[in-house]
């Protein structure tokens, strides 16, 4: 029998420069929650991580087709299925 393993998880502050994956989970609530969809991040959705901005504590990600530049706060409320 072939054991299937779970793609492996994590925020989508946590992932690697050029790593896609696909969200799974909004963990922020209120305001914040309603920010995050309103950019367009919802489940299901295929993201890819450009990379990481230090100086502004944020990151870039395409989706969509589309370059977004986010927050680290936001960022560490969706949790990613990184595809291998």
């Amino acid at each position: 029998m072939e054991s299937r393993r779970k793609p492996p998880q994590c925020y989508l502050n946590n992932m690697n420069d050029g790593a896609q994956g696909r969200i799974i989970k909004i963990a922020a609530t209120g305001a914040t929650r309603h920010r995050i969809f309103s950019l367009g991040l919802v489940e299901g959705s295929t993201v890819i991580f450009r990379d990481k901005n230090p100086l502004t504590k944020s990151i870039r990600v395409v989706i969509r087709g589309r370059s977004l530049e986010l927050a680290e706060e936001l960022a560490q409320e969706i949790v990613v299925e990184v595809n291998s």
